[in-house]
């Protein structure tokens, strides 16, 4: 099994965010950074559009 990121770790914000991660088997992980557009599109189905948009502003939120 693999620990994978739903928004990348280069964010700190959400690097140890256990929100942000999902656990998969070494394929699933290989094909989400394969094909990101892909990925994108099955975060936002299993975390709710929502839900994922919240989780990648937070990653992307500029902290004093």
């Amino acid at each position: 099994m693999h620990a994978a990121h739903i928004v990348s770790r280069r964010y700190k914000n959400t690097r140890h965010d256990l929100e942000c991660g999902i656990t998969c088997c070494f394929g699933c992980h290989m094909f989400l950074h394969q094909h990101p557009e892909e990925a994108i599109e099955f975060f936002k189905g299993w975390l709710g559009a929502d839900k994922y948009e919240a989780l990648r502003l937070r990653a992307q939120e500029v902290k004093k």
